[in-house]
């Protein structure tokens, strides 16, 4: 592998004047030199050491993201627009997507060790990563997803996205809607998560007792939607809700595919809306009424702020508010 005293040697000049060409400063270099020099880059083939190139600059362009579930093509979205658009900016991101961030201190993520600039984390409200973390918990870091109280996050207003699906399931008629969600009888109980909170207020609100089924996220989150169709199907039709509202999209995909074999019909008999705006919601037999998330949006905030918070650290955490949206498919 060239080295960049193989391409100074090259070119006829320093290693510093190499340096500068590459770094585009903090000196000038004359067009045609820096021409050579760029020519024998491509000669040689070299590629920069960021490692080597950080500890010149004390900055070395990389950032950490945190997140869950790589499986869920939600996650998956994230990740790669949080590569795309941090590309265009000249970072290069270190993803961990560990299925459980263990916060027991005992455990250190990915991220503890490399040199990162900043990170992104996709962690719940209240979750404590430190110990997890390492190092990184000092870098400048910016929360995304879920609110994060005195810190830098860019959220998705949950509780506003669910009440639109749920007032769009009560302008179509419905009166007794389920909820099917992956989180904890606990967290159910809690209420604390925006999509819980918004389903026990419109329960509190038409007077009617909550309906929820905890789907378990393993062996997926599509098998566990697929089981509580299945059961839900199974009920006498006066026992049924006459529609679910599902904490994601991958439960609601699998809820579908459960209340169809078991002789459902989807919206006649019971409404489903699901939450996220995912690909696969477009490819049902009938495409997914659901709750769409600003995926693009979210990530390039985020970005923009963590640039920010890594050139500056200073003055007050800023939180930002992003709007979901009601997109009404085939099944409500």
């Amino acid at each position: 592998m060239a080295t960049i005293t193989d391409v100074a040697r090259a070119s006829g000049v320093s290693v510093a004047t190499v340096s500068y060409v590459i770094n585009n400063g903090p000196k000038n270099v004359l067009p045609e030199t820096r021409d050579r020099v760029l020519k024998a880059v491509e000669e040689l083939g070299y590629r920069p050491n960021l490692l080597a190139r950080g500890l010149v600059r004390r900055r070395t362009d990389m950032i950490g993201l945190l997140i869950y579930h790589l499986s869920s093509p939600f996650f998956a979205t994230v990740a790669a627009t949080v590569e795309a658009h941090g590309h265009d900016l000249g970072l290069h991101t270190i993803v961990d997507g560990e299925r459980r961030f263990r916060t027991d201190g005992k455990h250190q993520g990915k991220l503890s060790a490399w040199p990162l600039d900043g990170a992104l984390i996709w962690a719940d409200t209240g979750e404590d990563l430190s110990g997890y973390l390492g190092e990184a918990a000092r870098l400048p870091i910016v929360y995304i997803g879920h609110d994060r109280p005195n810190a830098d996050c860019v959220t998705i207003d949950f509780h506003d996205g669910a009440n639109q699906a749920l007032s769009h399931l009560t302008e179509r008629g419905r009166r007794r809607i389920g909820f099917v969600t992956t989180q904890s009888p606990a967290q159910v109980t809690a209420a604390t998560e925006g999509r819980v909170r918004a389903y026990h207020d419109h329960c509190a609100a038409v007077g009617s007792e909550p309906w929820v089924v905890h789907v378990a996220e393993t062996p997926s989150v599509r098998d566990g939607g697929l089981a509580a169709g299945a059961q839900i199907a199974a009920l006498p039709p006066d026992q049924r809700p006459d529609a679910l509202f599902c904490y994601t999209d991958l439960v609601a995909v699998g809820v579908f595919r459960g209340l169809r074999r078991g002789g459902v019909r989807v919206p006649e008999d019971i409404s489903v809306v699901g939450f996220d705006g995912i690909e696969e919601g477009r490819f049902l037999d009938t495409p997914l009424t659901t709750i769409w998330t600003p995926i693009d949006n979210l990530c390039h905030e985020a970005l923009t702020l963590l640039q920010r918070r890594i050139a500056s650290n200073e003055g007050p955490p800023e939180q930002r508010l992003l709007k979901a949206e009601l997109r009404v498919g085939g099944t409500s």
